[in-house]
């Protein structure tokens, strides 16, 4: 598959997410935005020209990926071990964050 028929598909897959974010990602965007910290949501990132992941928050400046994990992660430790891996390709850092823990993260920490 080309790689602009891939970020096509991508974007799709994109705009499905940004409709159905949920309520830790939310509290998590209000902390980004009164901090001031430049972000990207629900960005794509390629790790191949046909293989991509779409990231719950990516801090370009920090070249940070920021993951927030809810239960469905409880059950796919396996999946998201490969998956940090492969996004560690291309990011500089990535970050998981349990639901529960949205609020006590500090972020001045995250993001030197």
């Amino acid at each position: 598959m080309p790689k602009a028929k891939s970020l096509k598909v991508a974007r799709r897959f994109r705009k499905t997410l940004l409709t159905t974010e949920t309520k830790s990602e939310k509290e998590f965007e209000k902390r980004l935005i009164q901090a001031g910290v430049e972000y990207k949501k629900q960005h794509i990132v390629f790790v191949s020209w046909w293989r991509f992941f779409i990231v719950d928050f990516y801090l370009p400046k920090q070249n940070l990926v920021v993951e927030i994990d809810g239960f469905i992660h409880l059950s796919q430790k396996k999946k998201d071990k490969w998956r940090t891996e492969l996004l560690l390709t291309k990011v500089g850092k990535l970050k998981r964050i349990k639901n529960e823990n949205v609020n006590k993260v500090d972020l001045k920490c995250l993001i030197n």
